[in-house]
């Protein structure tokens, strides 16, 4: 699965009018809980967030976090983001405790809603995200307007379960 943008589908599903998505990896967002951006999830966060961190977040612990509406929980949180080479445009966000860690066969996504004022991020299984990106009636359960707990949600497209 190769990472990309949001379809008309994902757009609907999220009441977003800006998104993008890529595979989580076990070594980068699993072990060491940090997502390197692509060119479009950094498009999207610079919607809200220009004035990135350079250098260790470490150097300006506070000055490196932004925040964030975190989609698996539907709360806000605070979140180093940064770039973390001075001299490069690599960006780099570190998952804080108020985002779970993704897990392996998971799509982690930014996206600008149309109801919120900084950018939401989450992930779900891969199963899931490729249902709702071809278009398939997916339905959450328990629905929970604007945010999806994945650890409680019942994830299920024609009655089976999916992921």
């Amino acid at each position: 699965m190769a990472e990309g943008t949001f379809n008309e589908h994902l757009l609907r599903h999220f009441d977003a009018y800006d998104g993008a998505w890529s595979p989580v990896t076990a070594k980068d967002e699993v072990v060491h809980r940090q997502i390197t951006l692509s060119k479009d999830e950094r498009r999207v966060l610079f919607r809200f967030h220009e004035n990135l961190h350079r250098g260790p977040k470490k150097d300006d612990p506070v000055g490196a976090c932004r925040e964030f509406l975190v989609h698996n929980s539907g709360r806000r949180a605070s979140v180093s983001v940064i770039h973390p080479k001075p001299e490069r445009t690599e960006t780099r966000l570190y998952m804080t405790r108020e985002f779970d860690v993704p897990r392996v066969n998971a799509v982690w996504f930014i996206y600008a809603s149309h109801d919120h004022d900084v950018p939401c991020i989450g992930w779900m299984p891969q199963a899931l995200f490729a249902r709702i990106e071809e278009g398939h009636p997916v339905l959450l359960m328990p629905p929970i307007p604007g945010c999806v707990t994945d650890a409680a949600a019942l994830w299920l497209s024609n009655g089976r379960p999916i992921g």
